[in-house]
């Protein structure tokens, strides 16, 4: 269930605050509940705090407490005076991916797994809400189990929807007003969303982590499955199209479009978080069995402007012209670590300098068994381009 920490306010707090200017805010630390406890463990509770300092130096804490905005499966309102599934499952033509496994009792897959979420504001004031209208963007990572309580043979597309929310001004207490489902089909669906993270230019990065192994991928029951899920079609879907950077736009209407960042790599994304010099994005990927995560496994250069993100070496017009694509870079991977550029240094007697070895090109070939012999097709003209 989409979840919210949020700051509450005694009585004359908001009241005490309203026509002072704060110095700072700071958000205290919890402790995380341990075996000694293990039913905290297994519950979701917050022990931190709001403080903020004035600046006539008097200090007021508010605590955090969670807000449910909703729970999935349930029916929330589509602000079109209809409702529709919480984190509910779509084909690649949006419409609902129907779960079958109980035979009568036939209903809308629906995620169990809210993931990553981002909260974003826009100047517009939406229909429906009464004070400060605030949007987020949740994606859904997974469908742990169909209705008869088997886990599923196969994945489903990852849901994405970007909710309308309503902030009253004295509580800061959010309601939610609509929730819209994002269409993806223009980036052929969305493979397993895992964390996402609010980039500087007030858009929502998603992730697609576990990306399917294209070389097994046609003979692959989880892939073809995935497949079969989104398009009806078990051999349609292509496996490079997963393993990316989605990006999703919030419009002022509560709708969201999406694209996906290819320049940025096929790996098991984790997250991607664009650093404030909006030129360095973290992307940590995933590991199985620990929490730990190397966050400088990748590190890639990245051009904003207006809100662009583009590969290191490709041009375009809209970069901002401070940062320009062809300044060089202040690191390098080189040798197995990361070092400042100036010291990624090879000789001069480098193989790959003197004979070309570090530039090569390839043709696709067709080995023909029946034939024992490799085709090329039109290799000379290959050859020349």
């Amino acid at each position: 269930m989409p979840m919210l920490p949020l700051a509450v306010p005694p009585a004359d707090g908001a009241a005490a605050t309203a026509h002072r200017r704060i110095r700072s805010a700071r958000f205290t630390p919890m402790a995380a509940p341990g075996l000694a406890d293990p039913a905290a463990m297994a519950s979701t509770a917050v022990g931190s705090a709001l403080e903020v300092t004035l600046d006539d130096g008097r200090r007021h804490r508010w605590r955090l407490a969670y807000e449910t905005l909703f729970v999935t499966g349930e029916h929330v309102p589509d602000g079109q005076g209809g409702a529709v599934v919480a984190g509910g499952c779509y084909d690649i033509d949006n419409r609902p991916i129907v779960d079958r496994s109980v035979p009568g009792r036939e209903r809308q897959f629906f995620s169990d797994c809210p993931d990553g979420m981002t909260l974003l504001k826009l100047d517009q004031v939406a229909p429906g809400a009464r004070g400060n209208t605030v949007f987020a963007v949740v994606q859904f990572e997974y469908v742990s189990r169909q209705a008869n309580g088997r886990k599923l043979p196969a994945p489903l597309p990852s849901p994405l929807a970007v909710l309308t929310l309503d902030q009253d001004p004295a509580t800061g207490r959010l309601r939610l007003v609509k929730y819209r489902q994002v269409d993806t089909s223009p980036v052929h669906g969305l493979w397993t969303a895992c964390g996402a993270s609010l980039s500087p230019w007030n858009t929502h990065l998603s992730s697609e982590e576990f990306e399917p192994d294209a070389t097994t991928a046609a003979g692959s029951n989880w892939f073809r499955g995935f497949s079969r899920h989104l398009y009806g079609d078990p051999d349609r879907a292509n496996p490079y199209h997963y393993g990316h950077v989605p990006e999703v736009t919030v419009h002022a209407d509560g709708s969201g479009t999406v694209r996906k960042h290819y320049c940025m790599g096929r790996i098991s994304h984790e997250s991607a978080q664009v650093m404030p010099d909006e030129r360095t994005v973290l992307m940590p990927p995933p590991r199985f069995n620990d929490l730990w995560m190397d966050m400088t496994s990748w590190v890639v250069r990245c051009y904003s402007g207006k809100g662009a993100i583009i590969a290191p070496a490709l041009l375009r017009e809209e970069v901002n012209p401070v940062a320009s694509p062809t300044e060089l870079p202040h690191f390098a991977y080189f040798e197995g670590k990361i070092v400042p550029y100036a010291e990624a240094r090879v000789g001069v007697a480098t193989h790959a300098l003197n004979y070309g070895t570090g530039a090569f090109g390839g043709i696709r070939g067709y080995w023909n068994a029946d034939q024992q012999q490799m085709y090329l097709f039109r290799p000379k003209d290959h050859f020349r381009r």
